[in-house]
């Protein structure tokens, strides 16, 4: 039995693999031959050792787009329960404590509770759309265009449904159909009438229009933060973003970026293990960011930045690579590289 250098477990040497006339360890798929030159290599010369990343591997985590059937019919599912049952209970709310419409205007005589009224569309808005982005995003949905279309139609679901539920309780809607017919003489047989000022039918008209588009606004922005759409690396298996673990900024800089990021492309860690740190503000330097997946712990990579500080206040940054995928064994190698930089120089003082 023998024990591969990088990994540290055993292994017998019958199980080796040979892949591009290269014997890879069976558990973590590192060359023998360059795990033990990396071991024999970190020796007692202080420099970081070797690391190369298994042949074979996945190269890169990246930020996937689009969407899928199961994603929208998740999406559609999840806004059509969600404007069931969150819309009756905000017709149920305004039928109670009055129309968000006299909050609001009644708010600009300085009602603070007034101004929650007032707001209630734009937040019930979200609350429809946040679940209808979170289901189609573990369903695969990673589409803005789809989370606009959903937000939207459940938006538009939204008012609708609420305005035929408020009207229902106050029993003049005998067809729910009629939605819209009963708007007209419901604005004329209902004059607003605050110190001096009128509000005309027209401009119930036109504040009903803002309330419709405060509905369709919050349900788009929250299928949109739902579906966490920003730009971070994905862990397919677990249908999340990675989170960013650790951010290594004041780094030196890198003279020969092409040959640098070729190496890393390649697999060989070493020359980004080789990076110092710098003690101050330099105006050229590098950012290393670690990315983990928060649920299975085993996606991981890391984005290699160029920084030029233009300004005491503004740095360029340039993205080297993106979403490099990482092993756990080389990235603990990383992260242990540059804590141990940071607490040197955290040690050393200024």
């Amino acid at each position: 039995m023998a024990a591969c250098a990088f990994c540290q477990l055993p292994y017998p040497e019958s199980d080796l693999q040979m892949v591009e006339g290269r014997p890879l360890c069976p558990q973590c798929r590192v060359p023998v031959l360059e795990a033990k030159a990396s071991a024999a290599a970190a020796p007692d010369d202080g420099r970081p050792p070797r690391i190369i990343l298994p042949v074979g591997r996945k190269k890169f985590v990246t930020v996937p787009a689009g969407t899928s059937p199961a994603g929208l019919a998740a999406m559609a599912c999840t806004a059509a329960a969600a404007v069931a049952a969150l819309g009756a209970v905000y017709a149920a709310l305004q039928f109670v404590f009055g129309s968000w419409v006299y909050g609001l205007l009644e708010g600009l005589w300085a009602r603070p509770l007034s101004y929650a009224r007032g707001i209630a569309p734009l937040l019930a808005g979200y609350a429809i759309g946040w679940p209808a982005g979170k289901a189609g995003m573990r369903a695969g949905n990673r589409s803005a265009w789809a989370c606009l279309a959903v937000g939207a139609a459940a938006g538009l679901a939204a008012v609708y449904w609420t305005w035929a539920l408020h009207l229902g309780l106050e029993g003049g809607l005998p067809d729910p159909r009629a939605v819209w017919a009963e708007l007209g003489p419901l604005a004329e047989s209902r004059p607003w009438d605050h110190n001096g000022v009128t509000l005309a039918p027209s401009g119930y008209l036109i504040v009903w229009s803002l309330e419709a588009l405060a509905f369709v606004s919050g349900s788009v922005a929250g299928a949109l933060f739902g579906s966490d759409l920003a730009s971070a690396p994905w862990c397919e298996p677990c249908r999340r973003n990675l989170r960013r673990e650790r951010l290594f900024r004041n780094l030196t800089g890198i003279p020969d970026k092409t040959r640098f990021t070729a190496a890393l492309r390649n697999g060989d860690l070493s020359p980004l293990l080789e990076l110092e740190l710098y003690a101050g503000r330099p105006d050229l330097f590098t950012e290393v960011r670690l990315w983990r997946c928060p649920l299975c712990e085993s996606t991981l990579c890391l984005d290699l930045v160029a920084a030029d500080r233009v300004a005491p206040r503004r740095v360029e940054r340039e993205f080297l690579l993106e979403g490099l995928a990482l092993d756990p064994t080389a990235y603990g190698w990383v992260l242990r590289r540059f804590d141990g930089l940071v607490d040197e120089l955290e040690r050393r003082g200024p």
